[in-house]
Order: structure tokens, then C-alpha cells, then sequence
């Protein structure tokens, strides 16, 4: 059965969220105010949307000004196959390029590792 379901995940940057949606092969489209699932279309503040996938995510801004994103998961829509369930990808490269610009601002070099388990690691050096 199809649904809306709201990520976990509390999103302070459009900017990281967009970074990190291209380096999965998507894109944010902040200038999209509608993004597609089972049923139809729903409103939001931007979309993501993936070239393999049917459906697409909301991007939702709160009161306090972070975002939250939003979609339909029904395994037809493509978004798990793209991005991995409860949008796990997506969650894991936003948080890898928060860190990233953080480190690389202290004067550290970061380097991705992709491990064998599908994890992604950052090795930070000086």
C-alpha cells in the first residue's frame, strides 16, 4: 500500500541537500513547488527528483527554518531503488558533505571512503 511518509532528518542547508542529491544522480529543484507520488501531486517547498525514479521527494520547510523531505516510497515509485529505503543514501551524503565543508573550514583534508558494507567514511587529514 502506498503512503506519505516523512525522513528523519532535519535539514539546515539547501545547499548540502543539493550537493549531496547531485552526487547521487539527481537533483533539487527549488523552483518546484509540487513533487509526485502514487496518487497524484503534493505541495512543498522544493522537490528532488532522480532520473530513474517515478516519483519524487518534497522538500518541506518548518517553523524553525530547517527542512524536512517527505515521500512515497511504493516500490513501483523508483525511489528506493535510487536512493535506498527511509532514503538511507540521501541521508548518509547529506550528513558526509555537513562534515566535509566543516572540516575542510578547520583546515582539514577530507577524503570519501566507500566501505564495503555500502557506508559511506570520511578520513580526514592535516
Amino acid at each position: 500500500m502506498s503512503h506519505i511518509a516523512t525522513v528523519e532528518l532535519r535539514i539546515k542547508s539547501l545547499s548540502a541537500l543539493k550537493a549531496a542529491i547531485e552526487a547521487l544522480g539527481g537533483q533539487l529543484n527549488e523552483e518546484q513547488k509540487t513533487y509526485r507520488h502514487y496518487y497524484g501531486e503534493k505541495a512543498c517547498d522544493a522537490a528532488i527528483t532522480h532520473p530513474n525514479a517515478k516519483y519524487g521527494i518534497g522538500v518541506i520547510q518548518q517553523q524553525d527554518g530547517t527542512y524536512t523531505m517527505e515521500c512515497d516510497e511504493w516500490s513501483t515509485g523508483g525511489l528506493k531503488q535510487v536512493f535506498g529505503a527511509g532514503l538511507n543514501a540521501i541521508r548518509q551524503r547529506y550528513a558526509a558533505v555537513v562534515a566535509g565543508l566543516k572540516m575542510r573550514q578547520q583546515g582539514w583534508r577530507v577524503r570519501e571512503q566507500q566501505q564495503e558494507n555500502g557506508t559511506l567514511q570520511l578520513v580526514c587529514t592535516r
